[in-house]
């Protein structure tokens, strides 16, 4: 959507390990349910800062094109 916006990133475990990740921020969360669960655990409010998370290896992101 709009409001939202991924990143390759590169990671590097404690152990010296690396790899690369996908990560994804809503910057506007405003529609969202006031009770999701990340408002919870970054103690944050609808609409506040944005929600970032990486997404599982299995997983498919669809991007556009340009």
């Amino acid at each position: 959507t709009e409001h939202t916006s991924t990143a390759l990133v590169s990671l590097k475990g404690e152990d010296g390990s690396s790899g690369e990740g996908v990560a994804v921020c809503h910057t506007d969360t405003s529609g969202w349910n006031p009770q999701h669960l990340a408002f919870k655990v970054l103690n944050v409010k609808p609409g506040g800062a944005p929600v970032c998370h990486f997404i599982p290896n299995d997983h498919i992101v669809w991007l556009p094109a340009n």
